[in-house]
């Protein structure tokens, strides 16, 4: 029997060897191409980091983060949110709009309500007036967030909610009130309007119209969505305006358009009388070296700081202005070391750039933070211009307990440009003409203010 059984292998054995390696280029191949299926299922991060959450929204606690590198694959979505596994084995949730970068504006999140009889208002403060209760899962559009709160637009109103109670998701929603500008009206604006040089226009329904450049000063009146009014100047993150019957006060910026340019046309004209010109000006680009700050899709806050320093410094040289830079490459720096490079010079102002970042997504626009009472006067100038000149709505002038600022013995101030955390103030802000813009802001804001 064995005799039997080797002279049949002997006698077939090249048509069991190409079997043999049939069957085994057969196996190779599905393991081939499970491996391409598992390795295609995982994808990677759009964006450089992102929060891995416990549940489906910005409220539940973080389980850790995921970086860029770090595969993942989709298990399921909820609303606006992936279930995910990393290759690790970790699961959790991450936004679909961090996860996919989708080209989102500031003003383009809604909020969703996590609870029933859930407060809405008048003010961004816990005493602020009620101005009506909601109920779980209702959706409005968010117009700003400030300090925990967030805007929304209400019907005919602009209320506050806190920003623990509601969830954030991109999308929007279309405004069902009657916004439309009959030619009469449109008649009476530009007659109105004929007497002012610049004009500004409401970008919300039931914008408040303030006594005061104060979010604590009386209302007295509301402005309709396109309404019109007269521009007299601006104050902290307020345009003064005048409406066509005559009400005087202040709106904010993040809820209104101008076309003013009489923060430019004033610096313009203050040119022949400024003593800029010999003054020492110290441009810290923040971060830097193995400490890259915020970061977000591949671009790093170290990077798009050193750009805009590097165009300021280019604008102030060009006015005379002797210009120390505490770095002007990618490299580490102390931060005891810049107030201290500003004193031993006895600089006349130390500016230090940052880009801002939060854990949620929607936040916009500049800051300008001072330290010193001594260094308020300087920090509104440099608002003011950026109000004007930035593409990016104000967020005004506050004070920052930061060590660049707070250490100094002369004048200084922190600004920060933009938000890393959100897609459309990046879009702005990595751009050479928003490092332009933030030049021209800061040579027009020095220009006027020494005279």
């Amino acid at each position: 029997m064995t005799d039997h059984f080797e002279n049949h292998f002997q006698q077939n054995k090249v048509a069991y060897l190409l079997y043999l390696i049939f069957i085994s280029g057969i196996v190779g191949l599905s393991s081939f191409q499970l491996y391409q299926y598992n390795k295609s299922s995982y994808r990677e991060l759009s964006t450089t980091i992102v929060n891995l959450r416990e549940g489906p929204g910005i409220t539940y606690d973080i389980k850790g983060q995921i970086e860029g590198e770090n595969p993942y694959r989709i298990l399921s979505q909820e609303n606006n949110w992936y279930y995910v596994l990393l290759d690790n084995n970790e699961i959790g949730w991450i936004p679909t709009w961090l996860a996919d970068n989708q080209d989102i504006d500031a003003t383009d999140f809604i909020a969703t309500t996590l609870k029933d009889e859930m407060n809405i208002y008048e003010d961004n403060t816990d005493d602020a007036t009620i101005l009506m209760t909601t109920d779980k899962n209702e959706k409005y559009q968010i117009l700003h967030q400030a300090d925990g709160w967030t805007q929304i637009q209400l019907a005919g109103e602009i209320g506050w909610v806190k920003q623990s109670e509601i969830d954030i998701t991109p999308g929007t929603i279309a405004y069902e009130g009657d916004t439309t500008i009959t030619e009469e009206e449109q008649s009476t604006y530009d007659e109105f309007l004929t007497d002012y040089d610049f004009t500004v226009t409401a970008t919300a329904d039931g914008v408040n119209i303030r006594s005061e450049a104060d979010k604590d000063s009386d209302i007295l009146a509301k402005g309709a969505l396109n309404e019109q009014f007269a521009y007299l100047g601006q104050e902290n993150e307020y345009y003064h305006v005048r409406s066509v019957d005559g009400t005087e006060g202040y709106i904010v910026n993040w809820l209104s358009d101008s076309d003013s340019t009489a923060m430019a046309d004033a610096a313009k004209a203050a040119e022949s009388t400024s003593s800029l010109a010999g003054r020492t000006i110290v441009l810290d680009p923040g971060h830097g070296g193995t400490d890259p700050g915020a970061v977000t899709d591949g671009l790093y806050e170290k990077e798009v700081t050193l750009q805009s320093a590097l165009t300021v410094k280019k604008r102030l040289e060009a006015a005379g202005v002797n210009v120390i830079m505490t770095r002007d490459d990618d490299s580490d720096v102390l931060l005891s070391d810049i107030p201290y490079i500003a004193n031993q010079a006895n600089a006349d102002l130390m500016i230090s750039f940052h880009y801002d970042a939060i854990e949620t997504t929607g936040a916009s626009g500049t800051t300008v933070y001072h330290y010193g009472d001594n260094s308020i006067p300087v920090a509104q100038a440099i608002q003011g211009q950026l109000m004007e000149q930035s593409a990016l709505e104000s967020n005004g002038v506050k004070f920052g307990d930061f060590q660049v600022i707070r250490d100094l013995s002369g004048e200084g101030v922190l600004i920060e440009l933009g938000y890393m955390s959100t897609p459309s103030d990046v879009a702005v802000f990595s751009q050479e003409g928003y490092w332009n813009q933030v030049a021209d802001s800061i040579y027009n804001a020095l220009t006027i203010y020494y005279q």
